[in-house]
């Protein structure tokens, strides 16, 4: 199990068991020592579940959406019939609580989420129109991470940023992968993307003969992310000859796979000598 504890200054430290990531700490380490969580100052109460830990800061402004059975999302709150998203501290929100409106659980058995996001000033009339939307009327997104993105991005809060930071370094930024919520659905569909796009039409596409090559290719690239690239030393290592990395480099760089940025010298004349630095166009690839 897991505990934390609220120190004075208004911080929170965790440690124990740490396997869904909720000691807060930006990993899934276990710790037996009291390890510092990524959150706000200024927190006045914390709750630890099995699975998970939660934080209150203060009195915030509160914003739920609900994900049903069809996968549509809609905004439960604030609405018409509680138009104010501050929530003190010393209170507790209820859904829908005395407000005229239900919640119905659908009997087919599919999983419905309730979300909710909170923010130190009313951000309603700075988010996107896809996000704010009007009450209860179904909004043009597809996954929850949507609207958490959508505030991380428009409250700047470390923490949640952080959150995004880490996913989008682990993912990368396809847009099939960023309208996934579940972590194994983005794994696999990222192991779908490389083998049906990377593997099999660019090479089969491109007549390329010795396909295990270029994937050796990728593989050492990826090693030298946003490092320069002596293609020398990439053809030695690989057992072709220059021209052939050459051309496998270009071809990834025309499928948008990598990208080159050119080196860099004050004697515009040297500077054609230099050394490239070629990147993966994505982390996910790698990861």
């Amino acid at each position: 199990r897991s505990s934390c504890a609220l120190m004075v200054e208004g911080n929170v430290k965790c440690w124990g068991n740490n396997y869904w990531g909720q000691l807060g700490d930006g990993t899934r380490a276990d710790s037996a020592l009291l390890r510092d969580v990524r959150a706000p100052l200024n927190v006045v109460s914390i709750d630890v579940g099995g699975a998970h830990a939660c934080a209150l800061k203060g009195d915030a402004h509160v914003y739920c959406y609900l994900r049903d059975e069809k996968a549509v999302i809609q905004r439960i709150f604030p609405n018409r019939f509680a138009k104010d998203a501050l929530v003190s501290a010393s209170s507790k929100l209820e859904l829908p609580g005395r407000q005229r409106f239900q919640i119905i659980a659908n009997t087919k058995g599919v999983r419905e989420t309730v979300a909710c996001y909170a923010a130190e000033r009313d951000v309603m009339a700075d988010l996107p129109s896809a996000v704010s939307g009007s009450d209860f009327a179904p909004l043009a997104l597809t996954t929850l991470d949507q609207v958490r993105s959508a505030f991380a991005t428009t409250t700047r809060n470390r923490f949640e940023v952080d959150l995004l930071l880490e996913e989008l370094l682990t993912f990368g930024s396809y847009p099939g992968v960023l309208n996934i919520g579940n972590y194994t659905e983005k794994r696999n569909y990222l192991l779908e993307l490389t083998s049906a796009y990377l593997y099999k039409d660019l090479l089969e596409l491109s007549s390329i003969k010795n396909a295990p090559k270029m994937r050796d290719l990728l593989r050492l690239l990826a090693y030298q992310i946003g490092s320069e690239v002596s293609l020398n030393e990439l053809a030695n290592t690989l057992r072709i000859n220059r021209e052939t990395v050459i051309n496998y480099i270009d071809l990834l760089e025309k499928a948008f796979v990598i990208f080159r940025i050119s080196g860099y010298n004050r004697n515009l004349r040297k500077e054609i000598s230099r050394h490239e630095n070629l990147l993966r166009n994505t982390a996910a690839v790698r990861s």
